[in-house]
């Protein structure tokens, strides 16, 4: 696009009583062709045949008649009696142009930079000019005497106002384009929404970072949990196993020591049956011994009263005999009775022993369940202990994470409040200035409206006594009109009257004759 703009001229009002709003040439001319009588609806038409025209500098409007385009000679007459109309032929105005693709280098000597829209919003494939590009919002850069500047968001502090859109850089060597307010404006509020949406970009890192510690925490929490409750089982099956195994070992202990005991109570009932039963044999022993002792003393009386030596001796020897054998008798039931009564004792001895033994045995079991049990307590609270040193270590970290996510999102929220305050200010100064040029506009606007319509009400007032004028003269002409054609009609028929005479004279003559 040339850095200079040419607007095709434009119909601007029909004379006598329009006014064109022109920053250029108004051109005054023909509305209607003179030689077949068709309607001019192009500019290049209309200067087919002669036309006026007067430089306007589009402050004051340009009346479309002929008191404003007055000829060389001041005369206002021109096509009298015709329908007339104005065309603006606008000058040719500065603008902007095209210098890179996005992506490209711009080549611009000095002024401004600007990156927008490459293409019109409204036509998807119209490349927009300057001031269509910048509707939708623009970045901008000053050219210095870099001469180039590559068109990418990185030339202009990383901002992008336009996401997902073709855009284009502009060059305006003269920095007239847009005023420094509005340049300084447009700065102020990209950098505070860029500014906004790094903060916001921050937090949601934040937050994200947070969230995967806490869920990361919760997972190690819920491991932890798991093993402290794995291990909680494995120490209370441990426990369970180690009570059952000692109160299976305590039920064998007892019934060992039960059997045992009843064993060694039938050897000591077996062992007393056996001494019973040897007692009563050495008491029959006794009881022959005692009846053979009385025979022989009673053999031997009767040996004492016998006469003959040989039988007394005979009786002798087996009184002697007999003695011995109860002697004998006697001590070997002293000796069994003696074996009985110790094999009794060394019986109930050892069957105290076992008894001990056993006893021993389940208070050692029973210890042992005690003090795996003990042991599993301990090593339950010791996992206890340390599970609740780590879950007051993970809740300090948590606590601490929170802590420096809260003074984050603090210094976050304080950014984007101060990019937001930022923002605003820029956003209320723009608008400001915004209201301000409307106001201005505006007062222009209403003063130039009032000068139209005071020169309007003028053209009105003067168009209103020239139509008086106009009606009284044409009122005049058609009663001079009216009473040269009375006087014409009287005439004739005054002359008419005078032929008839001659005629009738001329006819009476000849009848005479």
């Amino acid at each position: 696009m040339a850095p200079y703009s040419y607007d095709a001229p434009e119909k601007c009002g029909d004379a006598p009583n329009s006014t064109c709003e022109c920053h250029g040439r108004v051109h005054y001319g023909l509305a209607v062709r003179p030689d077949n009588g068709n309607a001019i609806d192009t500019f290049a038409e209309m200067l087919l045949f002669r036309t006026r025209s007067k430089h306007s500098d589009g402050k004051s409007s340009v009346r479309c008649n002929s008191g404003e385009f007055r000829g060389d000679n001041g005369k206002k007459r021109f096509w009298k009696g015709q329908a007339k109309q104005c065309w603006c032929e606008k000058a040719y105005t500065y603008q902007p142009h095209h210098c890179a693709e996005e992506g490209g280098d711009c080549s611009c000597k000095g002024g401004n930079v600007f990156f927008a829209h490459k293409f019109d919003p409204l036509h998807t494939s119209k490349i927009a000019d300057f001031e269509t590009a910048t509707r939708d919002g623009f970045a901008v850069v000053e050219a210095n005497n870099t001469k180039s500047v590559e068109c990418s968001a990185s030339s202009f502090e990383g901002y992008d106002p336009l996401p997902g859109y073709e855009k284009h850089c502009y060059c305006d060597s003269r920095g007239t384009a847009k005023t420094a307010a509005d340049i300084k404006a447009t700065k102020d509020l990209w950098r505070a929404q860029e500014a906004e949406r790094i903060a916001k970009e921050e937090k949601a890192r934040a937050d994200a970072e947070a969230e995967a510690a806490r869920l990361a925490a919760a997972e190690k929490a819920a491991e932890e949990a798991a093993a402290k409750a794995a291990a909680e089982a494995a120490a209370k099956k441990a426990r369970e196993e180690a009570a059952a195994k000692a109160e299976a070992e305590r039920l064998a202990a007892e019934a060992k020591a039960a059997e045992e005991a009843a064993a060694a109570e039938a050897r000591r009932k077996a062992e007393e049956a056996q001494a019973a039963k040897e007692a009563a044999e050495a008491a029959a022993r006794q009881k022959e011994m005692d009846e053979a002792v009385a025979a022989a003393e009673a053999a031997a009386k009767a040996a004492a009263a016998a006469k003959h030596a040989e039988e007394k001796k005979a009786l002798l020897e087996a009184a002697a005999k007999a003695k011995a054998a109860a002697i004998k008798a006697e001590v070997t039931a002293a000796l069994a009775k003696q074996k009985a009564e110790h094999d009794a004792m060394v019986a109930a001895k050892e069957a105290q022993a076992e008894t001990e033994r056993v006893a021993r045995e389940a208070a050692a079991a029973i210890a042992a369940a005690k003090e795996a049990r003990e042991r599993a307590a301990a090593e339950a609270e010791a996992e206890r202990t340390r599970a609740e040193e780590q879950a007051a270590m993970e809740k300090a970290h948590a606590d601490e994470v929170a802590a420096e996510k809260e003074a984050h999102e603090a210094a976050l929220a304080k950014a984007v409040a101060e990019a937001l305050e930022s923002q605003r200010a820029a956003y209320e100064a723009k608008m400001a200035a915004e209201a301000a040029e409307r106001a201005r506009v505006l007062k222009l606007r209403e003063e130039e409206e009032a000068r139209a319509l005071a020169k309007k009400q003028a053209e009105e007032a003067a168009a209103a006594e020239a139509a008086r004028i106009a009606d009284e003269e044409e009122k005049r002409l058609k009663a001079a009109a009216e009473a040269a054609e009375a006087a014409r009609k009287a005439q004739e028929l005054a002359d008419h009257q005078e032929q008839m005479r001659l005629e009738k004279e001329a006819h009476e003559k000849a009848m005479k004759e």
